[in-house]
């Protein structure tokens, strides 16, 4: 049975809807800030959709991560969620409480939600224990301080109970806010980008914790992320939003595997989609003909009769860079020369940009340990492994 259902949401703006104001302490004055999930018609003054007919269902537990290209509506659904954006259709019910339909709307103080903005909204005059204690004002003295003792417990913030805001580290804020969220026990749990101002390291270890921490907890979380390798290793489910609507929403394994669309398979990156026809033994490619066995269609869409071209989608990995002809089950075996267009070391990796004779052009890597006496690149041969790919 699903914990959250979200059914059919849909939230515009109209084009004259005035911008969120925020002070900024630096100029003195209120801005419009410059990155927010609103978008404005301003050319044809109609209506924008930030929401667009979108359904979700989240059980009980779940880390479900929220993937996206600015402006998709990751923010905004996290806000309508909490009650600060009222949708014009839809409904959102929460373990089997409504808190939004055509007749309803729970006001945001009353809905049991725990929410970490982007900027975690510390209380910069109070230390780390206050701010945690914020949302326990109808709690009595004892009952308060056993909470806080199994709050600093679970989120080990009790050798930062006494420091303020401005003495701890990044990794540090984020968790006293955590704790703070998790403090007035929420049904739900979501996460703003929680990770956006840690390095890569430490960025890492405390996804890690969260995820143990909500799972301690049995905590259902939605966590707004735009770093894809992050949510695949951590996520439960993720959902891919664009212009509002949901494109796929899956395990992060067939994610991966089988992205839905061309929109999402591009999104997850390291994707070359070229040109291929149908035949009756297969998909006719550039690197010679790839039998049905090993392709797999995502939309029902493709399997029109009467269509005859397609796209074939293509890892940067899915390459071999080799001097000598192979022969063998593992890979491909037409290979094809090409033109190098750029050859650019990062980190470990050669990451490789060509012409292929059709034309196109993609992008493929190789490791530097495996590069070695490949420096003339335009005599080699490229061959294509022998996987299962996604026809578009």
């Amino acid at each position: 049975m699903s914990f959250l259902t979200i059914k059919n949401l849909s939230l515009s703006y109209p084009s004259h809807y005035p911008s969120p104001l925020i002070y900024n302490k630096v100029k003195n004055r209120l801005i419009m800030p410059e990155d927010h999930d609103h978008h404005y018609d301003n050319q044809h003054q109609t209506p924008a959709k930030a929401l667009d007919n979108f359904s979700l269902n989240v059980s009980q537990g779940e880390l479900v991560c929220l993937l996206g290209p600015n402006g998709s509506g990751k923010t905004t659904l996290l806000r309508t969620l909490c009650g600060f954006e009222q949708p014009s259709t839809g409904t959102i019910k929460l373990d089997q409480n409504t808190l939004f339909s055509s007749t309803y709307h729970m006001s945001p103080q009353k809905r049991p939600i725990g929410i970490v903005f982007q900027n975690l909204a510390l209380f910069p005059h109070l230390t780390a224990e206050q701010n945690i204690a914020f949302g326990l004002a109808g709690l009595s003295k004892q009952q308060k301080k056993n909470k806080l003792i199994y709050i600093h417990q679970c989120c080990e913030t009790l050798p930062l109970a006494k420091k303020f805001p401005y003495e701890l580290s990044g990794g540090e804020k984020q968790r006293v806010a955590i704790a703070r969220a998790l403090a007035t026990d929420p049904k739900i749990l979501l996460l703003d980008e929680p990770f956006s101002s840690l390095d890569p390291p430490r960025k890492i270890a405390l996804s890690y914790e969260i995820k143990k921490l909500l799972s301690t907890l049995n905590v259902t979380c939605l966590m707004v992320l735009h770093d894809t390798n992050q949510a695949i290793e951590i996520a439960d489910k993720v959902a891919l939003m664009f212009n509002g609507q949901l494109e796929q929403y899956d395990i992060p394994e067939r994610v991966i595997r089988h992205p839905k669309t061309m929109r999402v398979a591009s999104f997850l990156g390291d994707t070359n989609f070229i040109s291929c026809t149908v035949t009756k033994a297969g998909y006719q490619t550039p690197f010679g003909v790839i039998d049905f066995e090993n392709t797999y269609r995502p939309s029902p869409s493709l399997k029109s009769a009467h269509r005859k071209s397609y796209k074939i989608a293509l890892k940067v990995d899915d390459f071999l860079l080799t001097k000598r002809e192979i022969v063998g089950p593992h890979y491909h075996t037409k290979p094809i020369t090409f033109q190098v267009i750029s050859d650019t070391l990062m980190g470990l990796y050669r990451i490789i940009k060509a012409q292929i004779p059709t034309g196109e052009t993609i992008t493929f890597r190789i490791a530097r340990d495996d590069s070695d006496g490949l420096d003339n690149l335009d005599s080699l041969q490229l061959y294509l492994k022998n996987s299962k790919f996604c026809i578009y």
